[in-house]
C-alpha cells in the first residue's frame, strides 16, 4: 500500500510544482485553483512524448525530473511571493486523500477497483502500460487508431520511480 500512496503523492506533487511554475510563467497567479490541473496535464504531456523515445518509461522519469528542475527555476527567478498554505486546503488534502484510502484499507490491499465480469477496462490499460514501457509484442489495435497513452505514459514513469507496480500506480 505504501507504494501506491507514494505514486499517488509523487503524482499530486508533481502536478502542483509543474502547475505553479507554468501559472507563474503564463503571468498568472501562482496559487491559482487551476495550478494543479494545468501542471497535470503538462506531466501527461510530458510523459507521452518521452515515453516513445529510447528507454521508455525510464526516459519519461527522466524527462519529468527534467521538467520540474526547470518549474523549480521558473518560481526560484519569479519576484511573486510564496503566498501562505492555508489551514482548510491541508484540511481538504488530508480529507481526500483519507477517503481515496477506504476501498483499500477496507479490503486490506490495493488492487483494482471495480473489477466484474462486465468491467474489463483496466486489462486493457495495463496492457497498454506494460506496452508504453517495453514496446513488446504487437502494437494494440487501440493504439494505432490513436488511443491516447499519456495517463499510462504517466503510469509507466511514476512506477519508474516509486517502485510501485502499474496496479498501484494507477491506484
Amino acid at each position: 500500500m505504501f507504494s501506491a500512496l507514494l505514486a499517488g503523492a509523487l503524482i499530486a506533487g508533481a502536478s502542483l510544482l509543474l502547475g505553479a511554475a507554468i501559472m507563474t510563467a503564463a503571468g498568472r497567479p501562482r496559487h491559482s485553483a487551476a495550478g494543479p490541473a494545468v501542471g497535470l496535464s503538462a506531466l501527461l504531456v510530458v510523459c507521452g512524448i518521452a515515453v516513445k523515445l529510447p528507454g521508455h518509461g525510464v526516459t519519461a522519469a527522466i524527462a519529468t525530473g527534467l521538467a520540474l528542475v526547470a518549474a523549480l527555476r521558473v518560481l526560484a527567478r519569479s519576484r511573486a511571493p510564496l503566498g501562505t498554505v492555508r489551514v482548510g486546503a491541508i484540511v481538504a488534502v488530508v480529507g481526500v486523500a483519507l477517503v481515496v484510502a477506504i476501498p483499500f484499507a477496507t479490503n486490506g490491499r490495493v488492487g483494482i477497483l471495480g473489477q466484474g465480469l462486465i468491467n474489463d477496462d483496466m486489462a486493457s490499460h495495463l496492457l497498454f502500460t506494460e506496452w508504453v514501457d517495453s514496446r513488446d509484442g504487437p502494437t494494440p489495435d487501440l493504439v494505432k487508431d490513436g488511443y491516447p497513452l499519456g495517463p499510462h505514459a504517466l503510469v509507466a514513469a511514476t512506477a519508474k520511480v516509486s517502485g510501485a507496480g502499474p496496479i498501484e500506480a494507477f491506484a
